[in-house]
């Protein structure tokens, strides 16, 4: 199976310290006004992938289990705040739209062999990218809700703390 590996012990308290240290490390540059550096940058970049990491999981627990446990709330809970802070400071959507259209442009250029003038390409370009780009915000939608959360310091040190905390608790229950 292909998700063997997330029933390992050790996943869930990792992706929740990873949580916890992009929380601190937010906290930690975060002064006065909102300023967009390249250390708050870097957070925001890793923000998504691992806060959709841990979501996924706490999805996952919570669909095989049934039931909301402690740690499928918390992973889902986690992980939507630090998803939807990544996706209110750094425009994925339009990112993997541009992308997908670029790979659907050239996909064309390399198959097509003459036969579509670079209009039509451009014509299919644009429609993949409305497609992707309305599919992906859908998506986003409810995490941007989620990330709304404008966290003040002593906050963002708190959930930081907090989610430090979880990753203990589950490492020491070898919950998975």
């Amino acid at each position: 199976m292909v998700l063997g590996p997330l029933e390992s012990a050790w996943v869930v308290p990792a992706a929740l310290a990873a949580c916890g240290l992009l929380f601190l490390g937010d906290a930690a540059v975060e002064g006065g006004p909102r300023r967009h550096t390249l250390e708050t940058f870097a957070l925001n970049f890793l923000s998504l992938p691992v806060g959709g990491f841990t979501l996924f999981i706490g999805a996952l627990d919570w669909y095989a289990d049934g039931s909301l446990t402690l740690f499928s709330g918390s992973a889902v809970a986690v992980g939507a705040v630090l998803a939807g802070r990544s996706l209110r400071e750094i425009p994925w959507t339009g990112f993997a739209s541009l992308a997908a259209a670029a790979v659907a442009g050239w996909y064309l250029v390399q198959h097509s062999a003459g036969s579509l003038p670079l209009p039509g390409i451009l014509a299919v370009s644009a429609l993949v990218f409305l497609i992707v780009f309305g599919l992906l915000y859908l998506i986003e939608l409810p995490l941007r809700l989620a990330g709304l959360l404008a966290l003040p310091r002593p906050l963002l040190l708190a959930f930081g703390v907090a989610t430090l905390g979880l990753a203990g608790y589950f490492a020491l229950l070898g919950i998975n």
